[in-house]
């Protein structure tokens, strides 16, 4: 049985950038704890229109920033 996940890929798009969570904070407006939460991958779920301010900050689609994920499982 495969287990799947959705992971959050904030991290990437902010060290290619040179970027901090404060900067991504002041420019966009959104709270800085959604944002930890999404760099730390511990989030669990997100509203639509912080992901729609973050593709047009990074100029991204939404796949740029989630991806989809499929985990094997020992079967023993």
């Amino acid at each position: 049985m495969a287990l799947t996940m959705i992971t959050c890929k904030l991290h990437m798009l902010l060290a290619e950038r040179r970027l901090t969570v404060a900067d991504l904070h002041r420019e966009t407006g959104i709270s800085r704890t959604l944002l930890y939460l999404m760099f730390n991958d511990e989030l669990s779920r997100v509203d639509i229109a912080s992901l729609d301010k973050l593709c047009e900050f990074f100029n991204c689609q939404v796949s740029d920033l989630l991806a989809y994920r499929q985990l094997e499982t020992d079967q023993s």
